[in-house]
């Protein structure tokens, strides 16, 4: 039963649908599989010019940007696009008018604290310790003074699913609790594969969409599939739709500033180059889960992650060390990008897509399957010898990865100027709180982390958080770890100079709920297991009502903090008047 119920499930009705498709649909997959030939139903192989293909395709399929032009935009050039710059304007603005309420006095713009919200990854337990935070910050006035909400894997599926909604978080949150818990993964396994079965349409076109564009070998169909169903699940769009709805359409619900800017996060599986390589001078990724004792082993020194993000406006690979990171405009990724600019634009990736892809656990190497789950199996005397193995060439595989083009290819000063193609993961798999959104230009005054990491009662991801920080020159207290692992919610303040963090895991609140320990849960078996992704409507109002319990508790908190960051802007105004 819990097969069916899991993410290993899931898996099997992932290679299930090439059982299921018929022959018309195996045909025209065929027929587009090799490159720039395609097979007629007489079996004759005929040359057709790729271009054709893709003028045909466009001009069939309505794609709104294949007229424009894309570049590369350096991000030593400047931190933040025009785009947000823009947005900010307008959202500070809505932000200024909703601190002031929420203090009860008048606050200027320059007097106006920058708040960020930071969601962790954690499956559909994470979305809905995201749906249930959210939902707490909105009834206390506090999501209206925010200025981004960045999230990782579970987390971007309900931060996403509303940004396209074009509804208040209040009116959003029924929708979403509906979703999750009535949806396609609540179904029995005849259900969903009769709704894939009803679905291979949409499949099928998604298939044939990336052949033409993408070429051979394909991304992995198996994250088509898979955010394909993450969209109809959670998307509340027609199937139909689902391939034409993209991420930058998100950008129509922020043009008044109306909600804080979305930012989703991805890592790229890279190799390290010391300072004084011969192939990229200079550039050295850090990777926060890589130990002094890992980076002795030569091959463990060879290997990182490069950190992205994503937003309605631009994609970019950020955390790059002695080189610049770069952006692209977010409808331009998978064209094909040569020394900064795109020759063509393809169609934007769906937004499904993107949501497999953030939340790919399935793209796991071998090596980090390893250290994620079976480092600490028992018996050990089992598990121990993989480490062996996973430690070769054999560990660095990824049998799922979705690959997309690489837009830096070519460039000066990037980390892998010569890959056509990345491996783009799920950004848990390196730190499951998306740290490196809090860019030191945003200069970000108040953070909140909602954490439902697996790890959470070790406060592993956090120390992951905090070591990046560090490493990167990114403004973040000194947390004290008893406090934040013995608290529902814990407040860090190192005073002026670094924003105030609250922190939020997903622990037991006893005066929420004297019976429900979120972390007796977490175990294979139990709903709160990363990879279940059934929730009954008594477990999914759990998970929400804890939160939100624990965020109304410390509101009245939060509004003298909030007071105490206007005071210190006002301070740093008279210093410098």
């Amino acid at each position: 039963m819990y097969l069916q119920k899991s993410f290993f499930g899931l898996l099997g009705l992932l290679f299930s649908v090439t059982l299921i498709a018929g022959p018309r649909e195996r045909e025209v997959i065929l027929r587009y599989a090799d490159g720039s030939f395609v097979q007629t139903p007489e079996g004759q192989f005929v040359y057709v010019d790729r271009s054709l293909l893709e003028g045909i395709y466009n001009s069939v399929i309505t794609n709104p940007y294949k007229d424009e032009h894309a570049t590369v935009r350096p991000l030593s050039r400047g931190g933040m696009g025009e785009c947000e710059i823009a947005f900010n304007k307008l959202r500070e603005e809505r932000c200024c008018r909703a601190i002031s309420d929420f203090i009860g006095e008048s606050v200027s713009l320059e007097e106006t604290p920058s708040i960020d919200v930071l969601c962790s990854g954690g499956g559909v337990r994470a979305s809905l310790w995201t749906l249930g935070g959210l939902k707490a910050l909105e009834e206390s006035k506090i999501l209206p003074m925010t200025n981004r909400v960045a999230s990782l894997s579970g987390s971007t599926w309900t931060v996403a699913s509303w940004m396209i909604s074009g509804k208040s978080f209040n009116e959003f949150y029924g929708d979403m609790m509906d979703r999750i818990t009535n949806g396609f993964f609540q179904w029995g396994v005849d259900e969903q594969l009769e709704a894939l079965h009803d679905m291979l349409p949409v499949i099928t076109e998604a298939v044939i969409r990336t052949i033409i564009f993408e070429g051979t070998p394909l991304p992995s169909p198996a994250i088509l599939i898979y955010g394909l169903m993450l969209g109809a699940s959670y998307l509340g769009v027609e199937p139909k739709e689902l391939l034409t709805t993209h991420l930058a359409q998100q950008g129509m619900y922020l043009t008044h500033g109306e909600h804080p800017l979305p930012l989703y996060t991805f890592i790229v599986p890279v190799m390290l180059r010391t300072e004084g390589s011969s192939e990229t001078e200079n550039c050295v990724v850090n990777a926060v889960n890589i130990s002094e004792d890992e980076i002795a082993n030569d091959r463990a020194s060879k290997r990182g992650y490069l950190f992205g993000e994503c937003s309605p406006f631009e994609v970019a690979y950020l955390d790059c060390v002695g080189s610049d990171g770069a952006s692209v405009p977010t409808w331009s990724v998978g064209s094909s990008f040569v020394a900064g600019s795109a020759a063509k634009i393809n169609p934007p990736l769906p937004l499904c897509t993107w949501m497999g892809i953030w939340g790919s656990a399935i793209s796991a190497s071998f090596r980090e399957i390893y250290e994620h789950v079976l480092k600490t199996a028992e018996p050990r005397i089992l598990f121990s010898a993989l480490q062996q193995l996973v430690m070769t060439s054999f560990g660095d595989i990824r049998l799922f990865a979705y690959k997309m083009r690489n837009f830096t290819r070519k460039m000066n000063d990037v980390v892998d100027p010569k890959s056509s193609k990345h491996a783009v993961v799920d950004a848990g798999l390196a730190c499951n709180i998306p740290i490196w959104t809090i860019r030191p230009e945003r200069s970000s005054d108040l953070v909140i982390i909602f954490d439902a990491s697996g790890n959470v009662a070790d406060g592993g991801e956090l120390q992951k958080a905090e070591v990046y920080a560090q490493q990167h020159a990114i403004p973040f207290p000194k947390i004290d770890y008893e406090k934040a692992l013995s608290q529902p919610v814990s407040i860090f303040d190192d005073g002026p100079g670094k924003p105030v963090v609250v922190y939020i895991p997903i622990i037991k609140n006893e005066r929420y709920n004297q019976q429900f320990d979120p972390l007796k849960y977490f175990d294979i078996g139990g709903f709160l297991h990363t990879f279940n992704f059934n929730y009954s409507l008594r477990e999914a109002s759990l998970m929400t009502g804890l939160v939100s319990w624990s965020v109304r508790e410390v509101v009245p908190t939060l509004k003298k903090v909030v007071k105490l960051l206007v005071e210190r802007k006002r301070e740093m105004r008279e210093v410098v008047v």
